[in-house]
């Protein structure tokens, strides 16, 4: 065989090896997610069971652990609207407000829980509970560790299931026997309402009711106006928005 004819054998290899490997290449991007799509979850959830704020808190100080936790959240529960995380005041940046209302995303922090014990009697690092909410749909959890680790410097971020129980807990409201907080040092922002997450039950309205009518007469009152100003100032948001 010519030179020449070896040349363009050699060349016509190459073309086919070349359109082989586009045509390859189209076909595996075809079978892979599209950006931010979470990907149909395979293989076994190392924790065994749904990751929770505690296992988040556990975390903290368990490298080993902080892996498993965060690629069972990536892996089976990658995106949500709502995530929850923790902060602590020994490691939370100064100005932290300040950042998160700069970042734009709807969130709510509770009052720092500063009298918390564990079950063998110690004491809890002082810290923050925080609800970021994305109200136009579900983001990532890249999106929400970039926020909960990066810029406040806490816990893994865990997708919440029910963000009016985990705001309840802010203050330890259903839990009597733990520490109370005050609910008017919960701070929120850029538009953060609990009423989006909030549907009272109608066993919940009537102690709800029977509470404020309860006030009514303790307090003598014989005016709305003075019910309306007396709740403002006395009451919780449920018991002023019923009213």
């Amino acid at each position: 065989m010519s030179l020449s004819k070896e040349r363009d054998a050699e060349r016509k290899r190459q073309e086919r090896a070349r359109k082989k490997a586009e045509q390859a290449e189209a076909e595996k991007l075809k079978q892979e997610p599209e950006p931010d799509e979470t990907p149909e979850p395979e293989g076994e959830n190392k924790l065994g069971h749904r990751p929770t704020i505690e296992d988040a808190e556990a975390a903290m100080d368990n490298p080993v652990l902080m892996v498993d936790v965060s690629a069972t959240v990536k892996r089976f529960y990658g995106k949500s609207q709502v995530w929850a995380g923790i902060m602590y005041q020994d490691s939370a940046p100064a100005d932290w407000e300040h950042q998160l209302r700069m970042l734009g995303v709807p969130f709510a922090v509770s009052p720092l829980h500063d009298q918390d014990i564990r079950e063998d009697k110690t004491p809890k690092k002082p810290h923050w509970h925080v609800i970021l909410y994305w109200p136009g749909g579900s983001t990532t959890y890249r999106t929400a560790a970039a926020i909960m680790r990066d810029v406040l410097k806490g816990t893994i971020p865990i997708p919440l299931v029910s963000p009016r129980g985990y705001y309840r807990y802010f203050t330890h409201l259903d839990n009597p026997n733990k520490a109370q907080y005050d609910e008017k040092n919960i701070v929120t922002g850029n538009n953060f309402d609990i009423g989006d997450f909030i549907t009272l039950t109608a066993q919940e309205k009537n102690e709800l009711k029977k509470l404020v009518l309860a006030e009514i007469i303790k307090q003598g009152m014989t005016e709305y106006w003075e019910l309306v100003v007396y709740a403002m100032y006395n009451m919780d948001n449920a018991a002023f928005d019923l009213i």
